[in-house]
């Protein structure tokens, strides 16, 4: 979720991608989007590693856990940085690609902007829903998938917690 508000105050664009799929479908991800930086978590990071080979320029930051070689970890990538954040352009909106199940073909990645999380989560949400700063929510999707960070909209827009499972478990 850090990452994610770093990504986009940089201007950038975040392609979650769910480290539960097959080493090929994360590395069609990877080449479709060829991705500059990789936030990773040291369990998926032999995974992704298979899955990026091919993919020049790409570094790794491991949010936790030991790096490997050319890896950078989180304190380092950040510390790295300037001590002024980045101009974003005031036209910026595109914010994430989040790429489709595949189920009719090969997966397809769709463009999100600030306005789909800003009018979905913070107008509609706080409207039928309700939602303030005092709501807790329980995300149960991988932070890949669009009802997940719908939720991360919810945080950022309304300022409610976020109780994020790791892995789906119905108990």
């Amino acid at each position: 979720v850090t990452a994610f508000a770093a990504i986009i105050k940089a201007g950038a664009i975040a392609v979650p991608i769910n480290m539960r799929l097959s080493v090929p479908e994360i590395a069609f991800i990877l080449q479709d989007t060829a991705p500059r930086f990789a936030f990773l978590f040291a369990a998926d990071h032999r995974s992704f590693l298979n899955a990026a080979q091919g993919i020049s320029g790409l570094r790794c930051i491991l949010v936790e856990g030991r790096r490997g070689d050319g890896d950078l970890s989180l304190p380092e990538f950040v510390s790295g940085g300037a001590a002024t954040p980045p101009e974003t352009p005031p036209e910026f909106d595109d914010c994430m690609i989040s790429y489709t199940s595949g189920t009719t073909g090969k997966p397809k990645g769709a463009i999100l902007t600030q306005a789909n999380y800003i009018v979905m989560s913070g107008f509609l949400h706080g409207l039928q829903f309700g939602i303030s700063d005092s709501d807790r929510m329980l995300v149960t999707t991988p932070l890949a998938h669009r009802t997940a960070f719908a939720r991360v909209g919810n945080l950022i827009v309304h300022g409610c917690t976020l109780v994020i499972l790791p892995k789906f478990d119905a108990q």
